[in-house]
């Protein structure tokens, strides 16, 4: 089942490829407005990254996570428990957990690989119960970036 909604505000401001045509505006993915986009239109993420940024001018730069010694990944995953709670109690705490190469653990909202990336899924766990994870020797930021304790309490 593919899920719809709404354009978001003006596709110009959101899409540079959107086309405005009589009455009705076109997004580069094929869409009305009439339509809506399905979920994951490149317009809908450009316009959630766009709206983010804009409520957070005050917000701290991105982290970036250096690579470490070679043989030494930073490895990302997605942390199920964080989702559960978000869905339970309307939270909104970081779902990606970063294991960086100094062993310490930060949490994001966004990553972004800065370079070649390798999804891993090969029927074991990490120690915290990950079966499938990202791992990466380049450079990452972390978006929205903190600790476990303040991800804990992002309510």
């Amino acid at each position: 089942m593919i899920q719809t909604f709404p354009v978001p505000r003006s596709l110009e401001d959101t899409d540079p490829q959107a086309t405005k045509s009589g009455d009705v505006s076109f997004c580069s993915c094929g869409a009305t407005e009439e339509q809506g986009h399905t979920f994951g239109c490149i317009s809908d993420q450009m316009a959630r990254r766009k709206a983010s940024t804009a409520s957070d001018d005050a917000a701290e730069a991105p982290a970036t996570i250096q690579p470490g010694r070679p043989g030494t990944p930073t490895i990302v995953h997605v942390n199920r428990q964080h989702i559960g709670m978000n869905a339970k109690d309307g939270g909104n705490r970081p779902v990606y957990t970063v294991k960086c190469p100094d062993g310490t653990t930060r949490y994001a909202r966004e990553v972004e690989f800065e370079g070649k990336t390798r999804a891993v899924y090969d029927g074991r766990q990490l120690r915290c119960g990950a079966r499938a994870w990202l791992e990466t020797e380049f450079p990452v930021t972390l978006i929205d970036e903190m600790s476990f304790q303040e991800a804990r309490a992002a309510v």
